[in-house]
């Protein structure tokens, strides 16, 4: 689990950064038990704000808390990863269809920039941040923070399933096609293909993530 987090953090932010870390990126998987007194040790504070952090991840989504029985990461159901990439639709291509007319050279350089990074991506923990920058890169100049929190929201219920999917080869060639396609309708300037190209992207990976839960939940 992740030891060094940013030290102006209070100490249940620093909890919720690194439990939030380990959740999304699969270190954690579906169904793992939290325990509070293993964190509060590991962290090297006391329970009450281990207990604030288990608050705010199950606001998230991301923990389910059970009184008496303790804090397990979330496990979804094929239907739930469904309905979640529905609402990915709705938010996401809102953002980018605010977005696009305010990209500047400058935003598409740095999303260019990301993109050949994900193109050399050998792995999920290194495909999975770059991946998520570069969403939020040509979202960014939507100006929305409430919308792209909502985004972030919804993304981190589902990312784990999708670094676990990031090195396989089929996944990769068609998240990057996928993603060739946002870039070069945000690069013209258009509208329409720029949001029909992330509800693409999003339909083409719900079912990598799908199938990729199930493969979490056997092990």
């Amino acid at each position: 689990m992740p030891s060094q987090v940013p030290q102006h953090l209070t100490s249940a932010e620093k909890v919720i950064l690194a439990l939030r870390t380990a959740i999304t990126t699969g270190e954690l998987s579906a169904g793992t038990q939290i325990r509070q007194e293993e964190i509060a040790t590991q962290y090297k504070v006391s329970r009450m704000p281990v207990r604030e952090a288990f608050r705010q991840l199950e606001a998230e989504g991301l923990l389910a808390v059970y009184p008496g029985r303790g804090a397990f990461v979330t496990r979804l159901t094929a239907d739930e990863i469904r309905e979640i990439y529905d609402i990915r639709i709705l938010l996401e291509c809102d953002a980018i269809r605010r977005a696009v007319p305010a990209l500047t050279p400058t935003i598409l350089q740095e999303a260019e920039t990301l993109f050949t990074k994900l193109e050399q991506a050998q792995d999920g923990q290194t495909f999975g941040p770059l991946d998520e920058a570069f969403h939020a890169t040509l979202y960014a100049p939507a100006q929305r923070p409430r919308l792209l929190d909502l985004i972030n929201t919804q993304r981190n219920q589902v990312t784990q399933f999708l670094y676990a999917a990031a090195p396989l080869t089929a996944y990769r060639d068609g998240a990057m096609a996928d993603h060739r396609q946002i870039l070069d309708a945000c690069h013209a300037g258009d509208v329409v293909a720029a949001v029909a190209a992330v509800e693409s992207h999003l339909r083409n990976s719900v079912q990598i993530a799908v199938e990729s839960s199930q493969v979490t939940v056997e092990r």
